[in-house]
């Protein structure tokens, strides 16, 4: 009985541990602020809390007045696959615009405004919003090189499997948090010349969903 009790109570931990042990450390300095904006506003989102979502804004503001301004820039994707992506009106965006219009109107609203045009030029944190139908698949492509990190994160009550592919026979499949909501990937390339990586996006939902696709 003993034997029991200590297997159950450390299955219990590690699944516990590994809930939680998403490797946020791995990842730059903006990364990191982005990652930790989009779960504050997650968070401000589910208990409807002011000063939670204030503190999302504060993360996520990338405006060029702000001296503090978190350094994001525009992931170029191009469309190897797209028939099943959809609209993002009326979704989720992981963005300061977007923290407001919740914080305004407590999510009573319909957010349709499309999010700000990002910097184009290279960064070590490139997002790019979308959407996708309910149980469906979207790829895209992208050039990459070196050290590669990426992670895509679903909008609230949403579920998503990510992996990139890339030479032909090169697959690297995402580790999956949160519930499903969180998909991350790393992996090694060439660093010269860049080289064109296929993204695969599942949406393991019964609903329609928006996400966040995150690159260094």
């Amino acid at each position: 009985m003993k034997r029991v009790i200590i297997s159950t109570f450390l299955f219990f931990v590690f699944l516990t541990g590994w809930a939680q042990s998403f490797p946020v450390g791995e990842l730059n300095d903006n990364m990191q602020r982005f990652y930790k904006g989009c779960m504050t506003l997650r968070e401000g989102i589910a208990s409807k809390d002011v000063i939670t979502l204030d503190k999302a804004i504060e993360l996520l503001d990338d405006d060029a007045q702000n001296p503090d301004r978190i350094e994001l820039y525009s992931l170029s994707l191009g469309c190897a696959d797209t028939i099943n992506q959809c609209s993002m009106q009326g979704h989720m965006y992981y963005d300061a615009d977007y923290a407001e219009f919740f914080k305004e109107n407590m999510g009573l609203g319909v957010y349709s405004e499309a999010a700000e045009s990002l910097r184009g030029k290279p960064s070590n944190c490139q997002i790019a919003h979308r959407a996708i139908k309910a149980n469906s698949k979207v790829q895209y492509t992208v050039r990459m090189a070196g050290s590669c990190q990426m992670f895509v994160l679903a909008e609230i009550g949403g579920s998503i499997k990510a992996k990139v592919h890339f030479d032909n026979d090169k697959e690297f499949v995402g580790v999956s948090y949160d519930n499903g909501a969180l998909s991350y990937l790393k992996w090694e390339m060439n660093a010269f010349p860049p080289k064109e990586v296929t993204i695969t996006i599942e949406n393991v939902c019964d609903k329609e969903i928006s996400y966040v696709i995150v690159s260094n």
